[in-house]
């Protein structure tokens, strides 16, 4: 009876209860029936761990990390200012103290000369010069310059060169309108208009200079350079101040002003 029922036995009362350090002593066999007799214990096989140890600088990883990259010495660079455009301006107005007032013919000389050496010092003397001499040298800052055209059509580039040419043109004209007396700046077409169309600085050098510069050294030049060109019948009219001298250059001189 009860053949079934494994076999455990107990260990003896005489059995060492002392342990290597470390480990723990095996497990008593377990028995298992078998059918052929008496029953046959299970062999147990016990793996004994390595002692744990600490880790030596030989077994410690020698990955050699990647070389840094070479460095490239640093060199401060200075600031590149961005190219000059034609939104690029400068709304300080030049001063004109020194320029007498303009009052009538007879200080046309000291003014006009005050006004040609402020607009050649500010590079706007093209704005109100008159096209050079045959045979004169050449001098870019005295070739004549016109305000661009601009239509409902044109590109922002063209409108932004028309405007740049307002604003310098808008520097010459202040020169020119800044010191001329009160009656003087009556005399001009279109004085105290807010709005309208646009005079600009030649067209106010000419007017003046018409008005008040017929005593004028250079304006007489300019009135002989336009009679040289004039004929009268079939002669022309330099040709008759070459013969006649200042009579007829004077005649002529007065009907035209």
């Amino acid at each position: 009876m009860h053949t079934n029922i494994p076999y455990i036995p107990f260990p003896h009362a005489h059995t060492s209860h002392h342990s290597l350090p470390f480990y723990s002593a095996p497990p008593p066999p377990i028995y298992y029936p078998h059918t052929g007799g008496a029953p046959q214990p299970v062999p147990y096989y016990f793996v004994q761990p390595p002692p744990p140890s600490a880790p030596t600088p030989h077994s410690a990883s020698t990955t050699v990390p990647p070389a840094p990259p070479p460095s490239i010495p640093f060199t401060r660079a200075l600031p590149v200012p961005p190219p000059p455009t034609p939104l690029d301006r400068d709304d300080k107005l030049p001063s004109t103290a020194h320029i007498p007032i303009l009052t009538g013919k007879h200080d046309w000389g000291p003014w006009s000369t005050a006004v040609s050496v402020l607009l050649e010092n500010l590079d706007l003397a093209n704005h109100i010069c008159d096209a050079p001499a045959p045979g004169a040298p050449y001098d870019p800052s005295l070739i004549p310059t016109y305000p661009p055209t601009v239509t409902q059509t044109s590109t922002p580039d063209e409108v932004a060169a028309w405007r740049a040419w307002w604003r310098r043109d808008g520097t010459a004209r202040h020169v020119l309108l800044s010191r001329l007396s009160g009656p003087l700046q009556s005399s001009l077409p279109g004085y105290g208009q807010v709005f309208g169309t646009k005079r600009s600085a030649r067209d106010i050098f000419e007017k003046l200079r018409s008005l008040y510069g017929a005593g004028d050294w250079t304006s007489a030049q300019v009135i002989k350079t336009r009679l040289r060109g004039l004929t009268l019948g079939s002669h022309r009219i330099g040709v008759l101040c070459g013969h006649e001298g200042t009579l007829t250059y004077t005649r002529r001189r007065d009907e035209i002003s």
